[in-house]
């Protein structure tokens, strides 16, 4: 049994035929480090063999840095006063000169604009079941496991917004709900007695696909990360 603990590094790659939209994607999203957990049961099929499932927590994201000068227009009429007066009439006792102005009513449009500032923090978490293969090399207190395998992700929580393909506005695209990953995973352990040992485990984590669906957006992460942890080897019975 092997419960470890660390922090990923969460890079992505996008592409799409809108070199716009792509380039200011790439200029405005940042990588962020996202928490990783690991619940694995190891079974040995021989001394150096191993199968190792369980269940693990991860996450996939970016910091944005949306700025968008946001355009737009509002009709109005206006009322204008003329600059030249008319004389009404001639007071002759109180010596009082009374005048009017004209006044015109004009339709209009006012051009205005303002910025749309998004600085978010973008997380897709997923609980994984993985399936991985190992092959593992002893020496004296120490081990390494060589384990590489797949890991099927289900969407739990999500909470991001991305700029929209026209770059005016914000949207809120839905991940995927279940995705594939592909997983390395090598062990480095250092067994304290015959059913506690210590562990260094670096770990891939990489999309088989594009976790977003927008228009024509692929966007696929890959996860790097370091974990720390302990195993227990559960005794054998006597026979």
């Amino acid at each position: 049994m092997r419960l470890n603990v660390g922090l990923h590094y969460s890079t992505k790659s996008i592409s799409t035929s809108n070199n716009d939209y792509l380039s200011y994607r790439e200029n405005q999203e940042k990588e962020i480090f996202t928490p990783n957990f690991n619940l694995l049961y190891s079974h040995y099929i021989n001394e150096k063999t191993s199968v190792t499932s369980g269940i693990s927590f991860n996450q996939f994201g970016e910091k944005t840095g949306y700025n968008i000068l946001n355009t737009f227009s509002k009709d109005t009429t206006l009322s204008l006063l003329s600059d030249s007066a008319r004389i009404l009439s001639w007071d002759s006792v109180n010596h009082v000169v009374y005048v009017t102005y004209d006044t015109y009513l004009v339709d209009t449009t006012f051009i205005d604009s303002n910025y749309l500032i998004n600085q978010f923090k973008n997380l897709h978490s997923y609980l994984t079941i993985p399936l991985l293969i190992g092959c593992e090399f002893k020496l004296k207190k120490w081990t390494i496991n060589l384990k590489a395998g797949i890991g099927m992700s289900f969407l739990v929580k999500n909470k991001a917004k991305y700029i929209n393909y026209e770059l005016s506005n914000f949207i809120s695209p839905t991940p995927k709900k279940i995705i594939l990953n592909y997983l390395i995973s090598p062990t480095i352990g250092y067994q304290i007695n015959s059913n506690i040992g210590l562990e260094l485990n670096p770990q891939i984590i990489i999309n088989n696909s594009s976790l977003i669906h927008y228009k024509n957006v692929q966007q696929v992460y890959t996860n790097f990360g370091i974990n720390f942890g302990i195993n227990y080897t559960f005794s054998q019975p006597k026979l």
